[in-house]
């Protein structure tokens, strides 16, 4: 049985009661009154109840959907299939809201199984690419340095940008050797002719600061290639930032993206997200796919 908070004047009213007698239907199940008013006729009880149910208008009053206790005492009784079903007909800003419930730690760790894609659209939205890089990990560094889809000419447009003296730096570290006598364009055509491992082996070589330079200077060039960071680099990134501001950049999101973290939570959360959904909407669903979850307030 679920106990919602019923609208007994609407019952009244449906059943043309009398205003007077509508404490009497206090202490009454709905099913008990559709056995009065059906005159102990099993049969004409489940007509009566159709016809009640069959109107998604009657849901919404009788139900009280407005309310958002009632809402969510009817959702905390489906599964998890059924609460996923039922967020699909929540828009944008009503996912963006129900995600305010959860912790900012909860948050991040169900991003993880975003795409890169969909974690570059959330990261830039609250950063630009120096503030993404300034404190990034070695670790996330040197994995973003594997990646297959840095070709020399590239890596030849991500040097460029970098002063003489820290090229020759950068190049003494890899060659393991004094490189300070080094012109800048004759560095830059010794490392963008590489490829393969001895490319990214070059990227690795090179200290923190001048990893997140280049690493920057990269992805400047070819803005895509932020997607190459693994999950836990954008989840570092965040880490900082208020839960409200992590919230309001998963506006870029869709409802796919959505759904994969939705994957990732425990059942009772997605009840408190599915909250949110319009009650019209609601009264709609519940008439038309959870008769099962209707004959449990009725009884």
């Amino acid at each position: 049985m679920i106990e919602l908070d019923i609208d007994l004047s609407y019952l009244a009213k449906y059943f043309d009661i009398g205003s007077r007698n509508i404490s009497e239907l206090q202490n009454k199940t709905i099913n008990e009154i559709i056995k009065e008013q059906s005159g102990d006729s099993q049969a004409v009880a489940n007509k009566i109840t159709r016809e009640l149910l069959r109107n998604p208008r009657n849901i919404y009053k009788l139900f009280k959907l407005t309310n958002p206790n009632n809402r969510y005492l009817l959702l905390s009784h489906m599964d998890k299939e059924d609460l996923k079903y039922i967020l699909q007909f929540l828009d944008i800003k009503e996912l963006m809201l129900g995600m305010g419930m959860f912790t900012k730690e909860m948050l991040l760790e169900c991003m993880l199984f975003l795409s890169p894609e969909s974690l570059a659209k959330i990261s830039m939205e609250q950063m630009d690419i120096d503030k993404f890089m300034k404190n990034m990990p070695e670790e996330y560094l040197d994995k973003f340095f594997e990646s297959d889809k840095i070709d020399p000419k590239i890596y030849e447009k991500a040097l460029e940008d970098i002063p003489e003296h820290k090229l020759q730096k950068m190049m003494a570290q890899y060659s393991k050797q004094n490189c300070s006598n080094m012109k800048k364009d004759d560095i830059i055509t010794k490392l963008s002719s590489l490829s393969g491992d001895d490319l990214k082996n070059s990227m690795k070589s090179f200290d923190l600061d001048s990893k997140r330079l280049l690493a920057a200077n990269i992805v400047k060039e070819k803005n895509e290639l932020l997607q190459e960071f693994p999950p836990e680099a954008f989840i570092y990134s965040m880490k900082d930032l208020d839960k409200s501001k992590i919230i309001e950049s998963m506006e870029v999101l869709d409802f796919k993206d959505f759904s994969k973290m939705f994957d990732k939570m425990p059942k009772e959360l997605l009840a408190i997200v599915a909250t949110q959904i319009n009650p019209e909407i609601f009264a709609v669903l519940l008439g038309n796919h959870f008769d099962d979850i209707l004959g449990r307030v009725m009884t």
